[in-house]
């Protein structure tokens, strides 16, 4: 007999003649998942909820403090059930007696009791410990209040409530839609202004408090208690919130999903409303904060209540709808199973229990959430250290630590403690192994280095048609997408003035010239001085003329007329002398224009092999290119307003008091030519460029991207 199985059978000797029952304060729910019978136990002395499987629920059914463990197992297996085994079982009346669901022949234990409650806090400490930028903040219990609350918003959860709510939230979209330009300029300017930040602080406790007062209703309504709310502080942002956890008792899941979705639900409705309003009011108080809450109960909720890689609703939605409850915490432990099974090679790891399709969503949802909320704090972190250093750099390292020390210290458990030779040493292998793959994959492996950047398809300068002179269109002597020759009339200019001017300019010449033949014969000074005014005028009328030729404006090269305006917007307007008024495309000769960021350069310059491009409405196309030329500096200026946010590029810009577009950090203009003719479907147009560098080792390029963002936000 091996000594595990002795162990075995020793506890199960002395665990066969207790008499265990469930305290009274335990009650259990039954709960179909994905086709099976499971029940939910809920401790409501300590408010915690665990799910048994269905055998396990049946020796919990047969426990009522008179019969034994052993008589327990014997009588399950007499009345024709799934055989019992008698180890399993007394293992599994061990858990039950650790989580202090047990009172063991009717006699409670103290020590059992003071330890138990010892173990709970150190697991909150810890957990507090692991996450230091999120803690709660218990306040009070609501049930009273939202019972006074419950009869007056029957309505909600009715035909009239739904079809309210439907209707708001659809106009809200079409209107979202429609105002997406407006809603969403300058929106790091408007969001961040200290006038709106005071504003937002006043209007988010609000429209969070209703959110969660929604889930206390859906709650209450459901026939469930409301134990708790209180205040989560989030990166130091208190945000109200309610214990919803009750909810777990509830047998159909569409009930669950409900009060889930509650928060939600209203702040889109609250977004919708207040779109509306937004959209129809005047600038002002009003305005404002329609937009903060469009603003929060919108983009926030969606992206971070309804994220499913946080512990929030979204979490919660989406465990109910695959029905797996505690998918978090199970895929945790499946991965941790894995790790002790495969790499420590400890043969005796038991599985949890789990079905295959459950096993699944355990292998992509664990390392998703553990990636998507380290990477969180350290973004946290990184903005407290925008204004706190000492502080950010703290709470980063923290960060760090409460999520790699368990990872650690599992990794040192599984190669120390009273373990055989062997078994450390195939821990030590196995470890040793995976972090030479994760080295070798990060520091041997080349891979490949691409720089992707955004710019835009435009034509040499030489192919710009500018009129030389500020005047009115007059009109068009040629159709917009015409092809033009070199020199060919596109467009007739007026200009009152430069008539006149010409006139004028003649009269004068011709009273300059009177002047100086009668000074010939008479003073040669005053000759000489007439003879200088005539030719100033001689002058003066030549730049006239021009000026009047320039009314006539014409084609600077050949190919394919493209207007900078819709043609049946010009006829009447003025154009400023130098304009851009229209583009002379050659498919041979268009011009890519992009820019590069300042810490992108370097690389570019030395080792750039191939460039290609993608049109931004068709990715799937791809055309290779070639680079002209690097503009020397760096500059500020966006060159084409559609590599802004507003245009669909990935710029934010302000305006300076002319009409250029200013940068928030200089990046270097490329210039690049096609290698084969685009279409003029291009022009104007955003593409993706594709630089290739070659290979690099991932490290290489994963410490220079990191080495940036510490530079970028904490200016060291």
């Amino acid at each position: 007999m091996s000594a595990a199985t002795g162990t075995g059978e020793a506890t199960l000797g002395r665990m066969a003649h207790l008499r265990p029952r469930l305290k009274p304060h335990v009650e259990a729910f039954r709960h179909v998942y994905r086709g099976l019978p499971w029940y939910v136990f809920h401790d409501r002395a300590a408010h915690r909820f665990y799910r048994v499987s269905r055998s396990g629920a049946e020796i919990v059914g047969a426990m009522d403090g008179r019969r034994s463990l052993g008589e327990i197992c014997e009588g399950l297996d007499e009345a024709g059930r799934q055989p019992v085994d008698p180890q399993a079982a007394a293992g599994f009346v061990m858990q039950l007696g650790a989580l202090g669901l047990l009172q063991r022949d009717g006699t409670p234990d103290p020590e059992a009791m003071a330890e138990r409650k010892a173990r709970e806090r150190r697991r909150l400490l810890a957990a507090q410990l692991r996450t230091p930028l999120s803690f709660k903040l218990p306040l009070f219990d609501p049930t009273r209040l939202v019972d006074a609350i419950l009869p007056w918003c029957g309505w909600m959860f009715g035909p009239l409530g739904v079809g309210l709510w439907l209707a708001a939230v659809l106009l809200g979209a079409v209107l979202g839609v429609m105002h997406w330009g407006a809603l969403t300029a300058d929106f790091t300017d408007r969001m961040f202004s200290a006038q709106n930040l005071m504003l937002a602080w006043l209007v988010y406790p609000v429209v969070k408090t209703m959110h969660e007062m929604m889930h206390a209703i859906t709650l209450r309504r459901a026939g469930v208690e409301v134990r708790q709310v209180g205040l989560l502080f989030a990166a130091f942002i208190p945000v109200p919130y309610v214990d919803a956890t009750a909810s777990a008792t509830l047998e159909r899941k569409w009930d669950r999903i409900l009060i889930d979705a509650a928060g939600i639900l209203v702040e889109l409705f609250l977004g919708a409303v207040a779109l509306v309003l937004w959209s129809s009011s005047e600038p002002g108080l009003l305005r404002a904060i329609c937009y903060n809450i469009i603003m929060i109960s919108g983009f926030s909720t969606l992206l971070f209540n309804g994220n499913p890689l946080q512990r929030y609703d979204g979490y919660y939605i989406l465990a109910d709808l695959i029905e797996i409850p505690g998918l978090g915490t199970r895929s945790a432990a499946y991965l941790g199973y894995l790790f002790q099974r495969h790499l420590l090679g400890r043969a005796e790891a038991r599985a949890p229990t789990a079905t295959p399709g459950e096993k699944a969503w355990f292998v992509l949802y664990g390392p998703l959430s553990f990636i998507y909320r380290f990477g969180l704090m350290l973004v946290i972190a990184l903005h407290v250290a925008e204004q706190y250093q000492a502080i950010g750099i703290l709470l980063a390292a923290w960060s760090v630590a409460g999520y790699a020390w368990p990872m650690l210290a599992g990794a040192a458990k599984g190669v120390g403690g009273q373990q055989p030779r062997a078994r450390r040493f195939r821990a030590m292998g196995g470890i040793g192994a995976l972090a030479a793959l994760i080295l070798a994959v990060l520091f041997l492996l080349p891979a490949p280095h691409r720089l992707v950047v955004e710019g835009f398809v435009t034509v040499p300068e030489e192919s710009v048609a500018r009129p030389q002179v500020g005047a009115m269109v007059a009109r068009l002597l040629v159709e917009d997408g015409a092809t033009v020759a070199a020199g060919q009339p596109v467009a007739q200019l007026a200009d009152p003035a430069v008539p006149a001017k010409v006139e004028r300019m003649l009269a004068r010449q011709a009273e300059l010239e009177a002047r100086y033949t009668r000074e010939l014969s008479n003073d040669r000074v005053r000759a000489a001085i007439a003879g200088e005014a005539l030719a100033q005028a001689g002058r003066e009328l030549a730049d006239a003329r021009r000026d009047e030729a320039a009314l006539l404006l014409r084609s600077p090269a050949a190919g394919r007329l493209v207007l900078a305006t819709p043609a049946g917007d010009l006829p009447g307007r003025f154009l400023v002398k130098g304009e851009q008024f229209a583009l002379i495309y050659r498919p041979e000769a268009a011009l890519l224009r992009a820019l590069v960021p300042m810490s992108a350069i370097d690389a570019l310059r030395h080792r750039l092999q191939a460039v290609s491009l993608r049109p931004a409405y068709d990715t799937g196309a791809e055309v290779p290119a070639t680079l002209l030329r690097i503009v020397p500096a760096a500059t500020d200026i966006l060159p084409s307003p559609v590599l802004s946010l507003d245009g669909g590029g990935p710029f934010a810009v302000t305006r300076d008091g002319g009409d250029q577009l200013r940068m928030e950090e200089p990046a270097y203009e490329v210039q690049l030519r096609p290698d084969h003719p685009l279409p003029v479907t291009y022009l104007n147009g955003r593409i993706h460029l594709r630089f290739d560098l070659g290979t690099e080792p991932l490290a290489w390029q994963l410490w220079r991207e990191l080495r940036l963002v510490f530079l970028r936000h904490l200016h060291a």
